[in-house]
């Protein structure tokens, strides 16, 4: 995919109220049961989730049993659905023991994937990945909210990257295409104008309750 695909694509940046009910957080997969659908038992308690962010989609997840000895690694092709109250697992192959940490997997865990730097192409720092959302059914990644301003955040949303966006990412960066500036500008403009009506909004609702206030205090004296 070259280029001018990836930056026309990053235009679209997808609004969080976009996403179906079918999409998910990553943070909410925590402590969620693990159910084997087949013989109706629970594998265990999710302690963590791995991410293969070139693949766009869920890897595996490390899941503490029941007896709370070790950890599991279920891969997620075994997943059937991720659900409201528990993770469904189909097929017949057992969880395995968690292998040693290998330092050239490429999926990252949920720790590494929250607090990821993002940068484009030309240098420039476009935030820090602070969560993942993915589809509950195909487990594929929709998008990565980044760390937003609460002023921003307030007012636009968070902001949101696709997976398709992503140029490449690895353990230490995620790499997306550079903006065209004149787009930039215009987002730019707008939130500082949004800001503005929003600055003034509050000044004048504050102006407009002190002189109330003055009335009221005039009126009790000259009553007085």
């Amino acid at each position: 995919m070259d280029r001018e695909t990836l930056v026309e694509r990053s235009r679209s940046i997808p609004n969080v109220h976009d996403l179906s009910e079918d999409v998910v957080r990553l943070r909410e997969l925590r402590r969620l049961p693990v159910v084997d659908l087949w013989v109706a038992k629970r594998v265990g308690t999710i302690k963590d989730v791995r991410i293969d962010p070139n693949a766009g989609r869920l890897a595996s997840l490390e899941v503490r049993p029941g007896n709370g000895l070790g950890t599991l690694r279920v891969d997620c092709a075994r997943v059937r659905r991720v659900g409201r109250r528990a993770v469904v697992l189909a097929g017949v192959d057992d969880p395995e023991p968690l292998p040693p940490e290998d330092a050239e997997e490429e999926s990252l865990d949920s720790g590494t994937a929250a607090g990821l730097e993002v940068l484009d192409d030309c240098g420039e720092r476009v935030g820090f990945v602070t969560d993942v959302y993915f589809d509950r059914s195909s487990l594929a990644v929709t998008a990565y909210e980044l760390k937003t301003p609460l002023l921003q955040r307030w007012l636009h949303g968070p902001q949101l990257i696709p997976p398709d966006r992503v140029i490449a990412c690895s353990h230490e960066l995620m790499i997306v295409p550079a903006e065209d500036r004149s787009s930039s500008s215009d987002r730019a403009a707008s939130a500082d104008a949004a800001h503005a009506t929003w600055a003034h909004q509050t000044l004048m609702t504050r102006m407009t309750g002190e002189t109330n206030a003055e009335d009221v205090r005039e009126v009790g004296a000259r009553s007085a």
